[in-house]
C-alpha cells in the first residue's frame, strides 16, 4: 500500500481517487461489520449502527447534489464568446476535472483536450485559451502566474470560468485580486446552471 501511494504521489498516476476504490467497497464494509460485530456491551454496535447510517445519508444526499446535470457549459461560453469580443482576448477554464491536480499533465496537448472538453462541444471566440489548476497551492499559483504572463497580458481583455467545485470561490477571489494588481478590473461577473452556479467573470484593462 506504501508502494501503490508513492506511486500516486511521484507520477501523473493517480491512484487513490474515490471512484477507483469502488472495487474495495464490498470487502471494507465486510471487515467493518464484522469489527462491529465484536464490539461490547450491545448498546456501543446500536450507537455505531446509527452513525453509519447517519453518514450513508449524508453521503447520498452529496453525490446527490454533486453532478454535471448543474453545469451550463453551452451557455457560459456562449456568453464568454460574446464577451471576448475582439481578436485579442483570453479564455481562462477550471473545469476542476481531477486531472488538472496535475501541472505536467497541463501542459501536455493529449491530455489539455479532456481537461478542455466542454470547448469540444461548445467552442468558443477566444485568442488564447489557458487551463486552471485543480489546486490552489504555490506551485498552481505560479503555474497560473507563467500562463497570465506567456499569453493573457498581452490581451485587452480576459474571460474566466470557474466550475462550482473544490476551489471555485477561492479562485475567483484570488483571480479578481491578481487582476486588478495588473491593470484589469473586473467589468461583469455572471452565473450559469443550476446552484452550486458556475461563475464567468469578465476583466478588460
Amino acid at each position: 500500500m506504501v508502494l501503490f501511494f508513492a506511486f500516486s504521489r511521484l507520477t501523473e498516476s493517480r491512484l487513490f481517487v474515490p471512484r477507483y476504490m469502488i472495487p474495495a467497497v464490498p470487502g471494507l464494509a465486510l471487515f467493518y461489520g464484522w469489527v462491529i460485530g465484536r464490539l461490547e456491551p450491545i448498546a456501543v454496535r446500536y450507537y455505531i449502527g446509527v452513525g453509519t447510517m447517519a453518514m450513508i445519508l449524508f453521503a447520498q444526499w452529496m453525490i446527490g447534489n454533486w453532478n454535471h446535470e448543474n453545469d451550463d457549459w453551452r451557455g457560459a461560453l456562449n456568453r464568454a464568446s460574446v464577451l471576448n469580443n475582439g481578436d485579442n482576448s483570453a479564455l481562462v477554464l477550471y473545469t476542476s476535472y481531477v486531472e488538472s491536480a496535475s501541472l505536467e499533465t497541463l501542459n501536455k496537448p493529449e491530455h489539455r483536450a479532456y481537461i478542455l472538453s466542454p470547448l469540444a462541444a461548445y467552442p468558443a471566440k477566444t485568442t488564447h485559451i489557458v487551463a486552471l489548476p485543480l489546486d490552489t497551492d504555490v506551485a498552481s499559483r505560479a503555474y497560473w502566474d507563467s500562463e497570465f504572463r506567456r499569453t493573457v497580458q498581452s490581451c485587452e481583455n480576459f474571460t474566466v470560468i470557474l466550475r462550482a467545485y473544490f476551489y471555485q470561490a477561492w479562485w475567483s477571489d484570488y483571480l479578481i485580486r491578481y487582476a486588478n494588481e495588473h491593470g484589469y478590473r473586473l467589468a461583469n461577473k455572471e452565473t450559469f446552471g443550476k446552484e452550486p452556479y458556475m461563475q464567468l467573470l469578465h476583466f478588460v484593462r
